[in-house]
This record gives C-alpha cells, sequence and structure tokens, in this order.
C-alpha cells in the first residue's frame, strides 16, 4: 500500500499536499486500521531522513462504518 501511494505522489505530484483519508465499512474494519499503521510507520521513518529528503503521506482521518472487526462477537 506504502509503495503504490509512494509511486502514485511521485508520478503525480500535484496532489502531495492534499488530506488523505482512509474510508471503508464492513470488512475494511479488518484492513483500515493495518492500513493507517502502515502509513505511520513510513512517515515516522521519513522523519529520520535529512530534511530535503523527507516525502510523508499526509494521512489525515479514518472513516470506518460498521466495522466487522471480530467473527466471534
Amino acid at each position: 500500500m506504502v509503495q503504490m501511494l509512494t509511486a502514485f505522489l511521485n508520478k503525480y505530484p500535484e496532489y502531495n499536499k492534499r488530506q488523505f483519508i482512509i474510508s471503508g465499512e464492513s470488512y475494511a474494519g479488518k484492513y483500515i486500521p493495518m492500513i493507517a499503521k502502515l502509513l505511520l510507520d513510513y512517515n515516522a521513518e521519513q522523519m529520520k531522513k535529512p530534511a530535503d529528503q523527507q516525502k510523508y503521506l499526509n494521512l489525515t482521518s479514518l472513516l470506518i462504518g460498521d466495522p466487522f472487526t471480530s467473527p466471534i462477537i
């Protein structure tokens, strides 16, 4: 997911400054938190680089409707 997003933003740099929102419903409740963690980890790694080499994914929010998080409950 991170590779796809960074490749997209490299190809279309006009979207670099826009907010990035992940949304979904039902079974996406399993995937959205994992994707968000990957993006936050990527951003944390970028902070370790020199300022002129940093590229952030501007994740601003998550929207999850009626999430399926546990098959038992």
